[in-house]
This record gives C-alpha cells, structure tokens and sequence, in this order.
C-alpha cells in the first residue's frame, strides 16, 4: 500500500471526492438540460422543427450530441496531460455537453414523471453503490458480464432504429436497467480498490476523476432508461 493512501480513512475522503465530482456533474446537466429545453433561444440552437411538425436536432444539435463521446475517449489522457483544476473542468464541459443533448428528455416526458425517475434512479444507484463498496466479494468477473451485456444492448439499440420494434425497446431498457445497476457496483468497486493501490497524491486525483466520470456514466445511463420504462409522455 502507497504512503499516501496508507490508511483506510484517506482512500475513504478521496472516494466521497469522487461522489463530489459525480455530484457537481449531474448538477450541472440538469441545470444545461432545463436551459436548453425551456429557454425559446437556446432550445432552437439544438432543434428545429421538421416537415412533418415533429422536433429534430439541428446540425449544431448534432454537434453537440455526439461532442461528448470524443471526449469519453480521450478523456484519460488528457487527464495524465492536464493539472487536476484544468482535467475538472473537462470534465465540467463534458457534463454540460451531455446535460445540452440530455434537454429533448424534458421535450418528450412530463417534468413530474422525470422527477419521479430521478428519485427511482437515486435510490436504486445508492444501494448498488454502497453494496460496491461494503461486499467482501470479488465482483471483476461481474465487469466482464455486463460489459459483454453493454455491446450486446448497443447492438440491439443500433438494430432497433430500423425496427423500430416498441417491445424490443422495452425488452432493451429493462435488461439495461440490470445491466448499469451491476455495472454500479463493479465500478465503485474498482475505484476503491484503485484508491488502495494508489501511488501518490496526482494519482489519487486522476482516479478521483476518471472514477466520477464513470459512475456518472452509469447513474445518467440508469436514469435514461428508468425514464423509457416508467416516464410519462407529454
């Protein structure tokens, strides 16, 4: 074990400095999502309506939809690269670049029905969180199951823009909702024992990072398909 996480009570301040960050960042989409879905002007950067009346994503919506994904894969590094002030707000721009393509939520279910998932996705993240970090067993081999579960929920996904089937979207949403509660669990797992690996205080800081990035991934992704299954269309 590193001197600078040789006791249990500091790997434990670094991990609620990750829940801080994951907390600062859901915060922040919420606020960019409510922005960009009531506010006339910044709603018509991100969508127009099209021929048929219905709301599509401009090219500038586009943008910023697929802007966050460029940053997920070069996020680690850019982290080793930047101090740990210029790596958080990184990742305060990709948490405002995922609340701006987060606002069409707000556009298609009811702000009570969201309200309602949120509390679900809050309590549900909690306990596979905290289970993460208590149990005593081993969950790697949980990461490779959900993981394989994941591609096989994104190639369905990809399949199911041309079906267009709405049982294979519910079938998906539920096994995605078990998919990201274990996914939870591995993750806080591994963060942790990250943290007891660590090797000094810039490492610390780079898992604190990277690890908030990741269960923010996971509460939004739960949340997402909390609302498909239980959210109430306007």
């Amino acid at each position: 074990m590193s001197v600078y996480l040789e006791s249990e009570k500091v790997a434990n301040s670094v991990m609620t400095r990750v829940y801080g960050y994951m907390f600062v960042g859901l915060l922040v989409s919420a606020l960019m999502a409510a922005v960009f879905a009531y506010v006339p002007d910044c709603r018509d950067f991100l969508y127009s309506v099209g021929e048929t009346g219905a709301m599509q994503l401009s090219v500038a919506g586009w943008i910023i939809l697929l802007s966050p994904l460029v940053i997920v894969l070069f996020f680690q590094g850019l982290i080793a690269e930047l101090d740990s002030g210029a790596a958080f707000v990184v990742f305060l721009l990709f948490c405002a670049l995922m609340g701006m393509s987060l606002s069409c939520i707000f556009l298609v279910y009811t702000t009570a029905s969201i309200l309602m998932c949120f509390v679900i996705t809050a309590a549900t993240f909690g306990a596979m969180a905290v289970y993460g970090l208590v149990t005593k067993s081993d969950l790697t081999s949980w990461g490779s199951v959900f993981m394989m579960a994941l591609f096989g929920l994104i190639i369905a996904m990809v399949i199911n823009i041309f079906l267009g089937s709405e049982t294979m979207d519910f079938v998906i949403s539920l096994i995605a909702v078990v998919v990201f509660c274990g996914l939870t669990a591995y993750d806080t797992q591994k963060i942790r024992d990250g943290l007891y690996n660590c090797c000094d205080k810039q490492e610390a800081n780079r898992i604190a990072l990277t690890g908030a990035l990741l269960l923010y991934l996971d509460f939004v992704n739960l949340l997402l398909h909390i609302i498909k299954l239980l959210g109430k269309k306007k």
